[in-house]
Protein backbone atom coordinates (compact mmCIF):
# COMPACT_ATOMS: atom_id res chain seq x y z
CA UNK A 1 0.00 0.00 0.00
CA UNK A 2 1.16 3.49 -0.69
CA UNK A 3 0.37 6.98 0.97
CA UNK A 4 -1.28 9.08 -1.17
CA UNK A 5 -2.20 12.94 -1.09
CA UNK A 6 -5.23 14.20 -2.32
CA UNK A 7 -5.46 17.64 -1.68
CA UNK A 8 -3.62 20.04 1.06
CA UNK A 9 -5.62 23.28 2.13
CA UNK A 10 -2.75 26.11 3.22
CA UNK A 11 -3.14 28.18 6.23
CA UNK A 12 0.16 29.95 4.97
CA UNK A 13 2.63 31.21 6.77
CA UNK A 14 5.25 31.38 4.48
CA UNK A 15 6.15 29.84 1.29
CA UNK A 16 5.78 33.64 1.04
CA UNK A 17 2.73 33.17 2.37
CA UNK A 18 1.28 30.54 0.15
CA UNK A 19 2.81 32.95 -2.87
CA UNK A 20 1.55 35.73 -2.27
CA UNK A 21 -2.11 33.95 -2.85
CA UNK A 22 -3.79 37.08 -3.37
CA UNK A 23 -3.89 40.45 -2.06
CA UNK A 24 -7.74 40.62 -1.18
CA UNK A 25 -11.01 39.00 -1.05
CA UNK A 26 -12.38 40.97 -3.99
CA UNK A 27 -8.62 40.33 -6.42
CA UNK A 28 -9.36 36.65 -5.73
CA UNK A 29 -13.12 36.29 -5.64
CA UNK A 30 -12.94 38.37 -9.31
CA UNK A 31 -10.58 35.99 -10.26
CA UNK A 32 -12.62 32.72 -9.23
CA UNK A 33 -15.38 34.23 -11.40
CA UNK A 34 -14.04 35.57 -14.48
CA UNK A 35 -10.98 34.13 -14.83
CA UNK A 36 -10.67 31.63 -18.32
CA UNK A 37 -7.11 29.74 -17.06
CA UNK A 38 -9.13 28.95 -13.90
CA UNK A 39 -12.41 27.98 -15.55
CA UNK A 40 -10.50 25.73 -17.51
CA UNK A 41 -8.64 23.97 -14.99
CA UNK A 42 -10.17 25.49 -11.51
CA UNK A 43 -8.21 22.49 -9.47
CA UNK A 44 -5.00 23.63 -10.76
CA UNK A 45 -1.84 21.78 -11.15
CA UNK A 46 -0.16 19.07 -8.98
CA UNK A 47 2.90 20.64 -7.67
CA UNK A 48 6.17 19.51 -5.99
CA UNK A 49 6.62 22.09 -3.26
CA UNK A 50 10.36 21.31 -2.92
CA UNK A 51 10.44 22.66 -6.09
CA UNK A 52 8.68 25.49 -6.01
CA UNK A 53 10.93 26.32 -2.74
CA UNK A 54 14.27 25.65 -4.27
CA UNK A 55 13.28 28.19 -7.28
CA UNK A 56 12.05 30.69 -3.94
CA UNK A 57 15.87 30.53 -2.61
CA UNK A 58 17.36 30.71 -5.95
CA UNK A 59 15.85 34.08 -6.19
CA UNK A 60 12.68 33.46 -8.48
CA UNK A 61 10.02 36.51 -7.75
CA UNK A 62 6.97 34.94 -5.70
CA UNK A 63 4.69 35.61 -8.65
CA UNK A 64 6.20 34.45 -10.63
CA UNK A 65 6.46 30.76 -8.80
CA UNK A 66 2.79 30.94 -8.42
CA UNK A 67 2.17 31.32 -12.27
CA UNK A 68 4.99 28.80 -13.24
CA UNK A 69 3.24 26.24 -10.56
CA UNK A 70 -0.36 27.27 -11.80
CA UNK A 71 0.97 26.37 -15.75
CA UNK A 72 2.22 22.92 -14.80
CA UNK A 73 5.75 24.15 -14.25
CA UNK A 74 6.41 22.08 -10.70
CA UNK A 75 4.91 19.21 -11.65
CA UNK A 76 5.60 15.41 -10.26
CA UNK A 77 7.46 13.64 -12.71
CA UNK A 78 4.95 10.60 -12.43
CA UNK A 79 1.42 11.49 -12.78
CA UNK A 80 -1.09 11.90 -9.70
CA UNK A 81 -2.90 9.53 -9.01
CA UNK A 82 -6.21 11.14 -7.55
CA UNK A 83 -7.58 7.42 -6.18
CA UNK A 84 -7.68 7.17 -2.22
CA UNK A 85 -4.58 4.84 -1.17
CA UNK A 86 -7.57 2.47 0.50
CA UNK A 87 -10.97 1.31 -0.37
CA UNK A 88 -13.50 3.06 0.50
CA UNK A 89 -16.92 1.56 2.86
CA UNK A 90 -19.84 2.00 0.64
CA UNK A 91 -22.98 2.27 3.38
Amino acid sequence: MRARMHHVAFEYETLDDLLINFEDWSKSSNFVRTSESFKANPIGMPVVPAKMLAARRAGVDAHEVQQEAYAGGYRPSVPMDPRPPFPLPIE
